[in-house]
């Protein structure tokens, strides 16, 4: 039967209708949601797979009537987790205490706010959510590919890829039965619902979890695609991953930021990061799409890095599993987050067991997370095996070069660049493996700092070197490098510091040039899509200087404060306690800070009591260099018992924190621009006259570059300008026109 046929057409209209009835049907019932979400996904798993068979059958009619129905289906699918999530929104913001999720996580006397953000507190909801953010992009995705030209044997495939995925979580989240009924006995002894934990109820919650899941569902996107080029080979798949890695290294660079701010002013552990097991395990997907970035990037414009590309696609996605398991398996890991805590005196490897045992979705994360890891090096293996070893199918030519040139060039910078993230990557995985039972700061700041320091060292090069020239940018990395150990041996209770800050400032200084020079006076976009990656990477240098400084200068000191008494003093900090106030549910101390004499501001640390648990308030007195840091530990009251008679502090006085959190707007403002470039980019028909003509363009440019040379890079030796040099001043040309 034809796709034409008016029979066909009218049933398909009357399926399309009759489910529509259904899902209006469904819109208050859960449950239903779920079950229909999941067999929708089935369902367009299925009909992906008969267009394959259609298709290599030859009967072009049936495959199309195929593709269609799993396209409509990707809308239906859309549609249903859709009113899931608001269903369950809808819960909590009326405070229907009937439902047992909504009981769990919120309470009646909530705010509004602390209602919304409950919505993801467990593991049932977040796991909603998260499911909807996956297909969302893949909906997106849907109504993209509308636009471009046919493949869809890459879509069919990312299409497969992403519905197994879903359908995994979909099962996982029927398991769960997101909404069923609060048992009667619970709604007797709290009718007002059990409430939101304490320490999640701060404004930083509404924001941080929602970003990070944002995030892990754009990363599935690069994960999907990867699997399918691997299958079909084909070259646009970078189309379809690059976007969503960009927009998920986005959010996970600001719910890691943001989740570093929450610990520092919130939860009370000294400072804004402490390699504990959650938020280390949140940073491994964080570096692994890092390095697919970079080379997706190589890979679009080169055609390199064709097996590393997918491969840290699908390992992005493999670390995204490993947090999530890390975050829920809180029983295993001893952890300062109030997801469970490790019983150190029971043996790892039975603590693993019991978890597993004790908690299908736990357990599932663990098999998805093997299952994804294996079948991605066996996929991996069997094209490196089928593939030839050479892009092209024949050695590219060319001229001889000297020792120094063949070192120094993109293609090499960017393979050490990738090998130094994966080094990292693997190190730092090894280590939290082996720290379940407690996390030793110092281990994972001088082991995982190495290769940051040699990574920053790179980086310099790249930044560098084509206008300094191969050789006096090594000379500077070599006298840069013969600083730091000068200054290691001269400054040894500084070591770290010592070795690290000349590189830092190095790369500082070779990223601002490169600012500068990809600044194009003719073309707005071409000058924020030229500057977007570099000021990403001027932002990851102010991060790690505000890392060092911070840990490695700080000034810690404990003190206790009487009203009107003697001044205590901290590094070169003068605390004086000036007032107090004790209420039913919070204390509060009033401390003014001074430095020679001169007022640096006023301190408000103290204590608040919510849903009967305690919990400290933090306080941060910044100047443009250094934190003061004060937290609240206890005290004397007064016999009338309104305030104070004296106040333990813990004070920590940290440098440069200013930058570090001037770094992580810098990175996620980069590739924020990078992508409102990419997407202003000029609309098809006007990228096809763009691009029309281009070889011979290409040739033009060479000669134009060849011939004026000279005058246009002064510093650079005329023996330097080897073939890659001017490749890359053409693309680079090509790019902003």
């Amino acid at each position: 039967m034809s796709i034409r046929s008016p029979l066909l057409k009218c049933s398909i209209g009357l399926a399309i209708w009759l489910f529509g009835l259904f899902i209006i049907f469904l819109m208050f019932n859960g449950t239903g949601l779920v079950h229909t979400s999941l067999y929708l996904a089935i369902l367009i798993l299925v009909f992906t797979t008969s267009y394959f068979i259609s298709n290599r059958k030859n009967k072009t009619e049936l495959s199309r009537v195929f593709i269609f129905l799993a396209r409509l289906g990707s809308v239906y699918l859309f549609i249903t987790v859709t009113f899931a999530l608001l269903l369950l929104y809808y819960y909590f913001l009326s405070s229907d205490m009937s439902i047992q999720y909504v009981w769990e996580y919120s309470a009646r006397d909530h705010p509004l706010e602390y209602k919304f953000s409950g919505v993801i507190a467990g593991m049932s909801g977040s796991l909603l959510f998260w499911i909807w953010c996956m297909v969302f992009a893949w909906f997106v995705e849907e109504i993209r590919d509308l636009r471009r030209p046919r493949r869809t044997a890459l879509m069919g495939l990312t299409r497969s890829v992403m519905m197994i995925i879903i359908i995994i979580f979909l099962y996982f989240l029927t398991s769960r039965d997101l909404f069923k009924e609060t048992p009667s006995s619970w709604l007797a002894s709290r009718p007002e619902g059990y409430g939101l934990n304490p320490l999640l109820q701060t404004p930083l919650m509404i924001i941080h979890p929602p970003i990070v899941f944002l995030a892990y569902g754009f990363i599935v996107m690069g994960m999907a695609s990867a699997f399918a080029y691997l299958i079909c080979r084909d070259k646009k798949w970078v189309e379809i991953s690059m976007p969503w890695s960009r927009w998920g290294w986005l959010f996970l660079t600001l719910g890691i930021g943001i989740g570093g701010l929450w610990a520092y002013v919130v939860l009370g552990w000294g400072g804004y990061w402490a390699w504990d097991p959650v938020e280390t395990s949140s940073f491994l997907p964080w570096l692994m799409l890092t390095a697919f970035l970079h080379a997706q990037l190589m890979f679009k414009r080169k055609g390199q890095f064709s097996l590393a590309a997918p491969a840290m696609g699908i390992y992005s996605f493999v670390l995204v599993i490993f947090a999530t398991f890390a975050t829920r398996a809180g029983g295993l890991w001893l952890s300062v987050h109030a997801f469970g805590q490790a019983d150190i005196e029971i043996n790892p490897w039975d603590r693993f067991v019991d978890i597993v045992n004790s908690d299908s979705i736990i357990l599932g994360y663990f098999i998805l997370m093997m299952g994804m890891a294996i079948i991605g090096a066996l996929m991996l293996i069997w094209a490196l095996f089928k593939w030839s070893t050479s892009e092209e199918g024949q050695a590219s030519e060319r001229r001889p070069k000297e020792f120094l040139e063949e070192l120094i060039n993109d293609k090499i910078l960017m393979f050490i660049t990738l090998i130094l993230i994966s080094l990292s990557t693997i190190v730092t995985l090894l280590m939290l493996i082996l720290s379940v039972n407690g996390v030793d700061r110092n281990q994972f700041d001088t082991r995982v700092g190495f290769f940051a320091i040699v990574g920053v060292l790179v980086l310099t090069f790249c930044m560098a070197w084509r206008y300094l020239g191969r050789r006096i940018t090594t000379y500077l990395v070599l006298l840069t490098g013969a600083i730091s150990v000068i200054l290691a041996m001269l400054f040894p209770e500084h070591q770290m510091v010592a070795v690290a800050m000349p590189a830092l400032v190095l790369a500082a200084g070779a990223c601002g040039i490169k600012i500068v020079k990809s600044v194009n006076p003719k073309s707005l976009r071409g000058s924020i899509n030229g500057i977007a990656p570099h000021i990403v990477h001027l932002g990851l240098v102010f991060i790690l200087i505000g890392f060092v400084a911070s840990n490695f200068l700080e000034t810690e000191g404990d003190i206790t404060l009487t009203p009107g008494g003697p001044a205590q003093k901290v590094g070169e900090y003068e605390f004086v306690m000036t007032e107090s106030a004790i209420d039913s549910d919070s204390a509060f101390v009033t401390v003014d800070i001074t430095k020679g004499g001169q007022d640096v501001g006023t301190g408000e640390p103290g204590a608040v009591i919510i849903d009967g648990q305690n919990r400290n308030e933090i306080s941060v007195t910044g100047t443009p260099t250094e934190d003061i840091y004060l937290v609240f530990g206890g005290g004397s009251t007064t016999s009338a018992g309104d305030s104070f008679s004296s106040v333990d502090l813990q004070v920590k006085i940290l440098p440069l924190m200013s930058v570090l959190w001037l770094g992580m707007w810098l990175m996620a403002a980069g590739i924020f621009m990078r992508l409102m470039a990419e997407f202003a980019r000029p609309k098809k028909k006007i990228e096809k006259e763009r691009i029309k003509g281009r070889s011979e363009r290409r040739k033009a440019l060479r000669a134009e570059k060849e011939e004026s040379a000279e005058e246009e890079e002064e510093t650079i030796e005329p023996e330097e300008r080897d073939e890659d040099y001017y490749d890359d001043l053409i693309e680079r040309e090509l790019e902003e026109m």
